[in-house]
Parts: structure tokens; C-alpha cells; sequence
């Protein structure tokens, strides 16, 4: 972007509509139109627009006849963003990496992150407009963030307790909605493994499961009793493989249940 303001600002007083520059002209307009930037040209006053390279057209989905009858009004899909941007402009003079939804041709919304400065075009007062499609970018984080809230309401809906650890079940993370479920604070079990914080023979129990969870590449359902500041509780532990290099395991208490039994 700032590679871009620089050529244009040089240029500016250069593309002119005078005949001995036309062929000059024409090469610089070839240039512009490789970047794979939108670059406008617009009247300060009047908001018209005077100059759209390719990838500006592509972006709105106009062809360049019809660009050059629009203002840059006809752009807002938020009426909002063109108060908030006049704000920005008064007071710092120029716009840098401002994300706003655009209006395309056929009036859908498309993210655009936008550059705006002022430079001084055939003797008018104007501004230059670059425009970066973020649009596939910007759903992606969306979606992200929607899946985090979703994924975050779930785990807390959760009386269980969730560890991730790696092939050897080491523990790396957990996630609990009352930490007074574990049997140890996170800062003695995190990095350490069941056989560094329990007796062989009980310890042996999750190494097992560990292993057949690796071998089978399959859900494995362990049951087991352990001594808790509250007593002797019975736990329902269910292990699956995350990916190539984790596994999480799914622990419950389950002592209600065999007390019913």
C-alpha cells in the first residue's frame, strides 16, 4: 500500500490529459493496472470519480464507463462509514487501513480495507483511494470468532474435565469449569506425565489406554477410582486422538451413578 501512495503521488501531477504526454500516459496506465490494488481517483468536493484502475473495477463489478459516472457516495453499503471516515479524514487529514463494507454493482457487501490521501490531480484537489479486497479474509475471521463463542458456550455447559496431551500423555492444557474437580493444581501436573504424578500400577492404567488409543486409532473408555479431598470417587475417563501428535481425554465423575449401580 505504501509502495503504491508513493508511485501515485509521483505520478499524479503526470497523467495529464495533454497530447505529447498521452503516450507516456499509456504506459503508466499499464503499470497501474497490473497492481493487484484498487486505485480511485476522486474529487474532495464533489466525491466524483475521475480514475479507476482494473483491479478497482473488479472490485465494485463496474465497467469503466459506468465507474466514471459514480461518486464515491454511491459506494457506503453503511451510510455510517462515510460519517465516521469524514471524521477520520478532518481530523488526521488522510485514512490508513480502514475496514469498511463496500457496495458492489449488484448492491451486495464486500469487506475492503481502504487508504485514503489527498493529492493534487490535473490541477484539481482530489483524493487517491486504494482499496484492498479482504472480503474471503474477513468471513474467515468472522466465522473463526463465531466458532470460538460456540466451541466456548459448549465447554462451559460442561461438568467434565478436558485434558490435551501429547502421544506420550503428557499434559499440555486442560479445561475446567471448577477447578476444584482436580485432584492437582495445574502448575503440578502441566508438562509432567500420569507415571510422574501417580503409583506405577495406577499410573499404568492411563499408560495402557494411551497406547490402545494409538494402536486402534479408536475412541478408548477407561473406568477407575481415585482418592479426592472428598473422598474415594469413582471417574469415567474416554481418550481420542486430536491429530497426528495429541490426544485429549474426557474425564467424569461418575460416582453417583455407581452409587445407584
Amino acid at each position: 500500500i505504501q509502495t503504491t501512495l508513493r508511485l501515485f503521488n509521483s505520478l499524479a501531477d503526470t497523467i495529464q490529459s495533454n497530447k505529447e504526454l498521452q503516450d507516456k500516459n499509456e504506459n503508466w496506465q499499464q503499470i497501474l493496472n497490473l497492481i493487484p490494488v484498487g486505485i480511485t481517483i476522486t474529487q474532495q468536493q464533489s466525491g466524483k470519480i475521475l480514475y479507476a484502475n482494473k483491479q478497482a473495477l473488479k472490485n465494485t463489478g463496474l465497467d469503466a464507463d459506468k465507474m466514471l459516472d459514480k461518486s464515491s457516495i454511491d459506494f457506503y453499503y453503511n451510510p455510517n462509514d462515510r460519517i465516521r471516515m469524514g471524521e477520520l479524514m478532518q481530523r488526521n487529514g488522510y485514512i490508513n487501513d480502514m475496514e469498511l463494507l463496500s457496495k458492489t454493482a449488484d448492491g451486495n457487501a464486500r469487506w475492503m480495507l481502504l487508504n485514503i490521501h489527498p493529492i493534487s490531480y490535473n490541477n484539481q484537489a482530489c483524493f487517491l483511494g486504494l482499496g484492498s479486497d479482504i472480503h474471503e479474509k474477513k468471513i474467515a475471521e468472522q466465522n473463526y470468532n463465531e466458532q470460538l463463542l460456540r466451541n466456548n458456550a459448549i465447554l462451559k455447559s460442561l461438568p467434565d474435565i478436558i485434558f490435551i496431551q501429547d502421544l506420550n500423555g503428557v499434559y499440555l492444557d486442560y479445561h475446567v469449569n471448577d477447578k476444584k474437580l482436580l485432584v492437582l493444581p495445574p502448575e503440578q501436573f502441566l508438562g509432567k506425565k500420569p507415571a510422574d504424578l501417580f503409583p506405577e500400577e495406577f499410573a499404568s492404567i492411563f499408560t495402557n489406554a494411551y497406547q490402545k488409543v494409538q494402536k486402534t486409532q479408536q475412541p478408548v473408555l477407561v473406568e477407575y477410582t481415585l482418592d479426592t479431598p472428598s473422598g474415594s470417587k469413582y471417574f469415567e475417563m474416554r481418550i481420542s486422538l486430536m491429530d497426528n501428535n495429541r490426544m485429549f481425554s474426557i474425564i467424569r465423575d461418575i460416582s453417583t451413578f455407581k452409587t445407584i449401580e
